[in-house]
């Protein structure tokens, strides 16, 4: 089976139980041999600060015994002694540490409750623990639909997309659920994150690590049951036609859309719409402009582009905004607005961009030749393979500097009109610049 590597799902996988710190803190309570509990917890602690997992499990098993209302720090800090022995070990060995490590966390919940807390970092581990493992596949959707029992839109985000991992696994690897069930959870799962998102907003990292989610969702449920972009249409398409203004729903089908490549239908279009304008954003927007742009609906590419300028922020972005309007232009044969479009892009943009808009003005450059030629004369007129060649160079694009160039006046024009190489001369029409005569090879 194919792994999805997702930024979450690293992360997820880790985090292990260092993150549980020595909670040393809150109400403890000593037993009546107050002496001894203390010798243990400070033993087994100072083994665990060393590293020394093995000989911390004597003393913690005799406080988890005789004392399990100690304190929640028994708790905690057993998961992180005896996950990380079962990182190290093997077979049963390996097995019973996973096991000792799994019902820490019932016992907690059992002495000091927390249940969704719990829950959360319980299913954190058993992931970490039982991904790969067939047979605990079960078992480990038991642990994520308890978290999301508890937790609804609280659970931990990371664990959405390891919850989808853990369903391509059962319908790929263990081959013991369908499709439809496949569909119900991932329905889900994405009204969770949508829950999330309405959460997030004004925290823009939270905002960025559950639309992060979302994509990982939707990215493992595609390549887990067997869709495509009919598939899309016929089980979404339908709901958002009849409710425009769903944008919870026009979310969910664009994720679709988007992670299975859907980009050529009019319902890819209608749910683009529909989140960006419950959501005005400079990504969503240009993706809209950009697709009308494919579909040469210019005038409408354009009021979207003219919005777009007051969500630009920051020159690279400004300066992309600029070169997808010089090509608009060019399309639409407007050449002196392309031309002040690729200045801006020039002046604004990285290195990238730039060489974008100096192709784009030599593009423009050449498509001028029929329109901006007198006939008077031949070097005047070849002279615009000259501005282009210019625009061409600064763009390192070689092959169309080649092009170019084998249009340039011969030495014979030149010498008939008492020119040189170097010389220059004026170009007219929209052009309006001076060049530098060059000879052609």
């Amino acid at each position: 089976m194919k792994q999805h590597a997702t930024l979450l799902i690293g992360v997820l996988l880790c985090m292990n139980s260092a993150s549980f710190v020595y909670a040393q803190k809150g109400v403890w309570n000593w037993p009546d041999d107050r002496a001894t509990a203390e010798e243990k917890n400070v033993l087994y602690t100072d083994y665990m600060g060393q590293g020394a997992y093995a000989k911390a499990i004597e003393p913690l098993e005799w406080l988890l015994a005789q004392c399990p209302k100690l304190n929640p720090s028994i708790y905690i800090n057993g998961v992180r002694i005896y996950s990380s022995l079962a990182k190290d070990a093997e077979g049963d060995v390996q097995t019973k540490y996973q096991k000792r490590t799994m019902d820490l966390f019932d016992a907690r919940v059992e002495h000091f409750g927390g249940a969704a807390q719990v829950a959360n970092r319980k299913a954190m581990k058993g992931y970490q623990f039982y991904r790969k493992d067939t047979k605990q596949l079960a078992y480990l959707r038991n642990l994520f639909d308890e978290a999301i029992r508890l937790n609804q839109e609280k659970i931990y985000t990371p664990l959405l997309a390891a919850y989808m991992d853990v369903l391509q696994r059962q319908k790929k690897v263990a081959q013991s659920i369908k499709d439809e069930d496949v569909l119900d959870q991932y329905l889900v799962i994405v009204d969770l994150i949508e829950k999330k998102q309405a959460a997030a907003v004004g925290r823009p990292g939270e905002e960025k690590k559950v639309s992060l989610a979302l994509k990982s969702v939707n990215n493992i449920f595609v390549t887990t049951v067997a869709i495509d972009c009919k598939f899309i249409d016929r089980n979404f398409g339908n709901q958002l036609r009849q409710n425009p203004d769903n944008t919870v729903l026009a979310r969910r089908v664009l994720g679709l859309l988007q992670a299975k490549g859907c980009k050529n239908d009019a319902l890819y279009i209608q749910a683009l719409r529909a989140v960006y304008q419950s959501s005005p954003s400079y990504a969503l927007g240009r993706a809209l402009a950009r697709k009308y742009v494919s579909l040469k609906a210019y005038d409408k590419a354009l009021k979207y582009y003219e919005r777009l300028a007051a969500l630009a922020k920051g020159n690279n972005q400004k300066a992309a905004l600029a070169l997808d309007l010089a090509k608009v232009y060019t399309a639409q044969d407007k050449k002196a607005e392309a031309r002040i479009q690729t200045r801006k892009a020039v002046e604004l943009g990285d290195e990238a961009t730039r060489k974008g808009a100096y192709n784009v003005l030599g593009s423009l450059y050449m498509g001028s030749y029929e329109v901006c030629r007198k006939g008077e004369s031949r070097v005047a007129d070849k002279a615009i393979f000259l501005a282009a060649y210019e625009a061409f160079k600064r763009a390192g694009n070689t092959q169309m500097m080649n092009t170019c160039s084998v249009q340039f006046p011969t030495i014979g024009e030149l010498f008939e009109l008492g020119l040189k190489e170097g010389d220059k001369i004026h170009i007219g029409c929209w052009i309006q610049e001076d060049v530098l005569l060059r000879k052609a090879p």
